[in-house]
């Protein structure tokens, strides 16, 4: 066997190799016209999979997801400071991969309840039904939504301090705050449809938008249930973790949209500052973000300092991509370019895939976005092991990346009717 495989001496043992023409691996012994790339044999063959790299959504690869997370500096500061309530990114950015992430790592801190909010969007579209009575005033809907998500995350917290031993006795001192956990917790509905069924009647009782706000706070007896959470969160000495996200499922990016979810921002905020026990985080689409500061005349003053954005540069994503290659073909390598280096080839010395030069040539097809990269690398793996290859070159991935752009300009013709 002339000069080696790309995946180095140590990765023979699991595989053969197979001489194609005009190429290059790059590894300094071959002449241009000869590469060798790794044919897949025994136990690799289990690999050729099309989800080698782990499912494109989160709620889908959890387990892989949180061994795998990368610790980016977005989610070093939402666990080591309280300066941002809401994390905004695109779709693939990772926003529910750091939701989940932060649900386990809070859930085995000791005297902490994680409490996660993401509605599907059957919920979310009922839950925005109960705003009907407000019309399209911005400034009511979001005033009627900061009254909705108090009382939400209000009852939430309560009914898990009513389960503590600590001051489970002492919610009797409270009247109104266990007569309103008692009708909270007698149904398992998610919290979006709680809310709705405790604000209808009211609303309907009342003759006109204005003064349904003020009767919402009234009957909601909000001022009543804040002492006796106050109280009770000092006699527990227990912590609220609160994760919302998907509230934009379902939603329109119009003004009644956007302020419900500027109502959320606002009473969570408010939550983040007032008590030193508890600490929401929401997690938002930036399109939903870009309405509410058109829509909001006060997003610069009350919401804009509160906004953490996710950003990914070339170091993290090929960390991220490392460390899943690194589980899909058991390398056991700490080195994140050697990683990359055994699971790819060069084509020829203008066709590299190697080096931080050939992984910045296949970022070049997406938008900088893990869900984008892990689609685009788990097809043109399954590709490559199609053809008896477990590492993939230049031309899979344009291979790849032409298909992906035809199957999403096929579907915009199909959503837009073209």
């Amino acid at each position: 066997m002339e000069g080696e495989c790309a995946g180095g001496k140590d990765h023979i043992a699991a595989m053969s190799c197979v001489r194609v023409s005009a190429c290059s691996v790059g590894n300094g012994g071959e002449s241009p016209s000869t590469v060798l790339f790794g044919v897949l044999q025994g136990s690799l063959m289990k690999q050729l999979r099309a989800s080698l790299l782990g499912e494109q959504t989160a709620e889908n690869d959890l387990s892989l997801l949180l061994s795998n997370f990368i610790e980016t500096p977005e989610y070093r500061s939402i666990i080591e400071s309280k300066d941002s309530t809401v994390v905004v990114g695109r779709r693939g950015t990772g926003k529910s991969a750091m939701f989940a992430k932060l649900a386990d790592l809070w859930k085995t801190e000791k005297a902490t309840h994680v409490i996660q909010i993401a509605p599907e969007d059957f919920q979310t579209i009922t839950f925005r039904s109960s705003f009907n009575g407000f019309g399209e005033k911005y400034s009511l809907i979001r005033s009627a939504s900061k009254i909705y998500w108090r009382y939400g995350l209000l009852m939430e917290m309560l009914s898990n301090l009513g389960k503590n031993y600590k001051v489970r006795e002492k919610i009797s001192q409270h009247p109104v705050a266990a007569n309103h956990i008692k009708v909270w917790q007698a149904t398992n509905r998610d919290i979006l449809s709680k809310v709705a069924a405790a604000v209808m009647p009211i609303i309907k009782a009342e003759a006109n938008m204005e003064t349904s706000i003020g009767a919402l706070h009234q009957k909601l007896e909000l001022t009543e249930l804040e002492h006796a959470f106050t109280s009770l969160l000092t006699q527990s000495g227990i912590r609220f973790f609160i994760l919302i996200d998907r509230l934009d499922e379902g939603y329109e990016n119009d003004e009644g949209g956007a302020a419900i979810i500027s109502g959320a921002i606002a009473v969570s905020a408010e939550f983040n500052k007032k008590y030193s026990p508890v600490r929401v985080v929401i997690f938002q689409r930036d399109n939903m973000i870009r309405a509410v500061q058109k829509h909001d005349p006060d997003y610069t003053r009350n919401i804009e300092g509160e906004v953490l954005t996710i950003h990914w540069d070339t170091h993290q994503l090929q960390n991220l991509v490392a460390k899943r290659l690194n589980v899909a073909f058991n390398f056991k390598l700490e080195n994140t370019q050697k990683i990359w280096d055994r699971s790819t080839a060069n084509e020829s010395p203008n066709r590299e895939l190697q080096g931080i030069d050939g992984f910045k040539k296949c970022l070049q097809f997406t938008l900088y976005r893990p869900r984008d990269l892990l689609s685009l690398l788990n097809q043109a793996f399954f590709n490559a092991g199609r053809e008896g290859r477990n590492v993939i070159v230049l031309g899979d991935i344009e291979k790849t990346a032409k298909t992906i752009s035809n199957n999403r300009l096929i579907n915009l013709a199909i959503k837009y009717k073209c």
